[in-house]
């Protein structure tokens, strides 16, 4: 089953993975030449419910360039999304903090959020969609990248 797709999607994984090129090259043994790799991974800052959740790192457009050309893709666009709007939730997530984590973990003793989370939630589903697609400041990082003909990466 190596090398037969055209596109692979990994939305919002990397950040969670210790070995981020040992985990793209494993992906890029799926695909064909020439086909692609679509990546969604956070930018800015992490905060304490981050780490809650597993994320290992947020990147850059350079450490997301550096982590793709390290597995043999040939990168061929990253974009910076999210600001204003997106932002501004990920700053509500830092402030919040501790808090969320805690609401976290007892979500699962009642059912379902609060009303003014539900409510929140859907006033930045609406913002969201005013979000720049490509901005210096978004920190919802997209990468487009390339496995080139002919490459070969022993192992993988």
């Amino acid at each position: 089953m190596e090398n037969e797709a055209d596109v692979v999607v990994c939305s919002e994984v990397i950040e969670h993975v210790d070995d981020p090129v040992g985990f793209c090259r494993l992906i890029r043994s799926y695909l064909k030449f020439g086909g692609r790799l679509l990546v969604t991974v956070p930018a800015g800052p992490m905060s304490a419910f981050d780490y809650y959740i597993g994320h290992r790192h947020h990147y850059d457009r350079t450490s997301i360039t550096q982590v793709l050309d390290a597995a043999g893709f040939k990168v061929e666009v990253v974009k910076l999304a999210g600001f204003p709007f997106f932002n501004l939730y990920r700053l509500a997530v830092i402030i919040l903090g501790k808090r969320l984590i805690s609401s976290a973990k007892s979500s699962g003793e009642r059912s379902g959020a609060g009303t003014l989370a539900r409510l929140t939630m859907a006033l930045f589903r609406v913002l969201f969609r005013y979000n720049l697609v490509n901005s210096a400041w978004g920190w919802q990082l997209l990468a487009v990248a390339r496995r080139p003909a002919g490459c070969y990466t022993p192992g993988y």
